[in-house]
């Protein structure tokens, strides 16, 4: 699974799973949006997960002058998401003593 993040000149960062790449396009599935929003008590400000694209009908293609950079997410981010699309949860690495 190729996950990205991708940040867009309409200055949503989104991420996703890339389908396929081209000179002039990325081709991307299950897409979400990364925001910013407070913690329940209000005092912290962390990150939250909106659908993105959510009404378009299969994968969705964006041009890529639309996008600012794109980046790998870090692997807990990625095991969240997959764990979002695939049904798949990944356990967290423990110290076996």
């Amino acid at each position: 699974m190729n996950v990205k993040i991708l940040k867009l000149t309409t200055g949503e960062e989104v991420v996703a799973e890339i389908v396929s790449e081209t000179a002039d396009t990325t081709v991307v599935k299950n897409t979400i949006a990364v925001v910013l929003a407070p913690s329940p008590d209000g005092q912290n400000i962390g990150f939250r997960f909106i659908p993105w694209g959510s009404v378009a009908e299969g994968d969705i293609t964006i041009k890529n002058s639309s996008i600012i950079y794109s980046s790998d997410v870090k692997d807990e981010l990625k095991n969240n998401y997959s764990s979002m699309f695939s049904g798949i949860v990944t356990p967290q690495k423990q110290l076996i003593v």
